[in-house]
């Protein structure tokens, strides 16, 4: 089984279970039968700066 063919992963808020919700629409947890937390996800408006060593300019 893939990881796509599972669904989206959650963490249940009361029980702290990692579980997968197999691309059902309701979702609740297999251990305790509680609805996963709402996490919005925002998107920086910055561009995240890679750190490390440059590799151009150094060498040819």
């Amino acid at each position: 089984m893939s990881n796509i063919s599972r669904g989206s992963k959650h963490v249940c808020p009361d029980c702290v279970i990692k579980y997968y919700d197999l691309g059902k629409e309701v979702v609740t947890c297999p251990k305790c039968g509680a609805a996963p937390a709402v996490t919005v996800v925002l998107k920086s408006k910055r561009p995240i700066k890679k750190s490390g060593r440059m590799q151009s300019g150094r060498y040819p």
